[in-house]
């Protein structure tokens, strides 16, 4: 019975010498290092992953940011690219001495994120003057909503009492639709299919 018991105890010693000697081995020490390497890599990762998600949502919140303010004004970030813009007192205009219709004027200064001219003050007047050099040039000045009622198509102002030349305008007649130009720092009606330069504006916000 004593010597059962005396080989239980050299058992679990022996046993127990083997674990530690296992536990000191070179495997279990490179195993050891390996683990905590492992834990030092996850930290990092997280940390990682963490500085990341803060930048993705930095970036996308300077995006949304900047993607609403090109929304509001879109029709400002090509305005009058490729154009020899002039940058007068009174804002940026362009002038183009093709003689056209009104309608072919108006659209190419909209193609161009641009409109017409509207002229507003006597001040103005005498600073687009300084662009021209043909005698005439269409404005976005019309009375085709409200005929012998001449207003600014882009602001829906109506065109200055003051500007017009002596006894003008006078319409061609009832019920003809007549369109606005410039001549000599005055302006004229005109029925909208003569052919005159034009002259195009940057719109006010895109100043």
């Amino acid at each position: 019975m004593v010597s059962r018991q005396i080989c239980l105890v050299l058992t679990i010693l022996l046993s127990s010498l083997a674990i530690h000697a296992n536990d000191s081995s070179p495997l279990n020490q490179e195993l050891r290092l390996c683990k905590r390497d492992k834990r030092e890599l996850q930290n990092k990762l997280n940390e990682a992953r963490r500085e990341a998600e803060d930048e993705k949502s930095y970036i996308i919140n300077k995006t949304a940011k900047f993607c609403d303010c090109k929304k509001r004004n879109l029709h400002c970030i090509f305005a009058g690219t490729k154009l020899n813009m002039m940058r007068l007192n009174t804002g940026l205009y362009y002038a183009n001495h093709s003689k056209v219709a009104w309608k072919a004027a108006d659209n190419f200064c909209k193609s161009h994120g641009l409109h017409l001219v509207e002229i507003e003050t006597r001040s103005e007047l005498a600073e687009v003057e300084k662009i021209q050099t043909e005698s005439s040039y269409w404005t976005s000045g019309t009375d085709k909503e409200v005929s012998g009622k001449y207003i600014w198509t882009t602001s829906k102002r109506e065109v200055n009492p003051m500007l017009w030349y002596l006894s003008q305008p006078d319409s061609f007649g009832p019920g003809r639709v007549t369109c606005v130009n410039l001549q000599h720092e005055r302006l004229f009606d005109d029925p909208c299919d003569h052919e005159y330069g034009f002259i195009c504006e940057m719109p006010r916000e895109c100043q």
